[in-house]
């Protein structure tokens, strides 16, 4: 039984791209197969680099489907966002964004390091990292009050082709308190905006306006 699911990833049976990884992480996902969830993880560290992106990528995909199978791995996850390798850093990063709701307790003392990666990291791990970030400060009161000013500024200043996608994300822990706030920021954002990112960002504010009444 020993290598048996990294026999089946993409590398392993000569295939470009990420289809046969694909097929294992809904294979995975769709039998909660927790011990082939285990293989990938244990054989991450030692793998080499075509091996580990295949890992990594069928354990996120895993963790879009059924966050739980990869929840327990959160501490993995977290030491690949000081990688050398950027490939792993955000793909670390898209697993902890999918558990991060899940493992917020967890993953709130890291926030510093989330914010950091966020601010120094790749496009994706940007886009990911504000999600984790999101996830988290959703799960508790206490640490939306903690992250929240950081998520805020990160709107007022990002890239204009960003603000609609980290508008979104965003809009999952805004509460009544940070409402007004939110809503103010991604107005000013407007001018920036192209027509189909604007229309995303009005689409938020409209849902703002609504739960507000």
């Amino acid at each position: 039984m020993e290598n048996e699911v990294l026999n089946r990833l993409s590398s392993q049976r000569g295939k470009r791209g990420d289809e046969e990884n694909f097929r294992l992480a809904e294979a995975i996902a769709s039998s909660m197969d927790a011990e082939a969830v285990r293989e990938l993880v244990t054989a991450l560290p030692k793998a080499p680099a075509a091996l580990s992106s295949d890992i990594l990528k069928t354990l996120y995909e895993t963790g879009k489907r059924q966050p739980a199978l990869i929840s327990p791995y959160a501490e993995v996850f977290l030491k690949l966002l000081r990688a050398k390798n950027n490939r792993l850093v955000w793909g670390g990063m898209i697993a902890l964004e999918s558990i991060a709701a899940i493992r917020a307790d967890e993953l709130f003392p890291q926030v510093p390091l989330f914010q950091e990666s966020v601010q120094t990291g790749s496009v994706i791990t940007r886009d990911a990292g504000i999600g984790a970030l999101s996830g988290i400060a959703a799960a508790n009161p206490q640490y939306a009050l903690a992250i929240m000013p950081f998520l805020l500024d990160h709107l007022r200043t990002c890239r204009p082709a960003s603000v609609a996608q980290h508008a979104e994300k965003i809009s999952a822990c805004v509460s009544p308190a940070y409402a007004g706030t939110f809503a103010e920021v991604l107005q000013a954002r407007l001018p920036d905006l192209s027509e189909p990112q604007a229309r995303r960002v009005n689409k938020l504010l409209k849902n703002i306006t609504k739960e507000a009444k």
